[in-house]
């Protein structure tokens, strides 16, 4: 049980590890589109080394199938991460109301 939890920390700290580069390197840039494709790039690796982890598990597998279940697995995650970043936009665009 403390193990799944250590596992589940770990997840959490990655995930958010990922999203702060992510935004530091598009605040380089001026326009949505590039900081959709910035994204995109460090998506497409990332998700690269999770379909290879994959692969070790499931070395029967084609490319094409150990993709379809990484994205699969990943849907829900990037739900809510999408919310979670929404809100947070939400509430930062709430509280600059309130200090008026």
């Amino acid at each position: 049980m403390i193990a799944e939890h250590i596992i589940h920390d770990l997840m959490v700290k990655a995930g958010e590890d990922a999203g702060q580069v992510v935004q530091r390197i598009a605040a380089l840039v001026d326009h949505d589109r590039d900081r959709l494709s910035l994204a995109l790039a460090a998506a497409g690796t990332t998700l690269g080394q999770a379909t290879a982890y994959m692969h070790a598990l499931r070395p029967e597998a084609t490319p094409e199938q150990l993709a379809d279940g990484v994205l699969m697995l990943l849907r829900p995650m990037v739900l809510a991460a999408f919310a979670d970043i929404i809100g947070a936009k939400n509430a930062s665009n709430d509280n600059k109301g309130d200090r008026r």
